[in-house]
């Protein structure tokens, strides 16, 4: 029985699969190892369970603390790019982009709006006077309830919104 599994098992496990994980997404790595692990040393079952337990963490971790970042026009061309990647790319005069790799949500909505607000303080381009920089704050943080009371209106009427952005 023991030599049935050990011929059968590289060819139940693809190992090659956990070294691309390492090189592309890390995160599913450690869910591979980890679920590996604990179906190897505790059984199936537990590895089924855990395995999915760490899946779920790792997609909440996703969401909670996906990166905003500031992007900007590349230089001849149409194409928005990271600020901090690619130092060729430009903001255009009087407007700062932002990306959220992740659909606006609660448990992301303030990160989004304090990186906003901090973008704006440390801003060249900000206006000069605290009451111009108080309006502008206020038009962003009443374009973000609008998203979020737009949001709960459509899954209250049972739409289901997955991705939904703010132009």
């Amino acid at each position: 029985l023991g030599s049935i599994i050990l011929v059968a098992l590289p060819k139940l496990v693809d190992f090659k699969k956990p070294v691309y994980l390492y090189k592309v997404k890390f995160d599913d790595f450690v869910v591979w190892v980890l679920t590996f692990a604990v179906t190897l040393f505790a059984g199936v079952q537990w590895g089924i369970i855990c395995g999915t337990v760490f899946s779920l963490f790792t997609l909440l971790y996703r969401v909670t603390v996906s990166p905003i970042t500031e992007v900007g026009r590349l230089h001849g061309t149409d194409i928005y790019r990271s600020l901090v990647r690619f130092p060729d790319a430009r903001r255009i005069a009087g407007v700062r982009i932002f990306r959220l790799d992740c659909s606006i949500n609660f448990s992301n909505a303030r990160d989004f709006e304090a990186k906003l607000e901090q973008a704006l303080a440390d801003s060249s381009e900000r206006p000069k006077s605290k009451r111009k920089r108080k309006r502008m704050l206020d038009r962003l943080k009443s374009k973000l309830k609008i998203l979020r009371r737009k949001k709960s209106d459509m899954e209250n009427q049972r739409i289901h919104v997955e991705n939904m952005s703010l132009y």
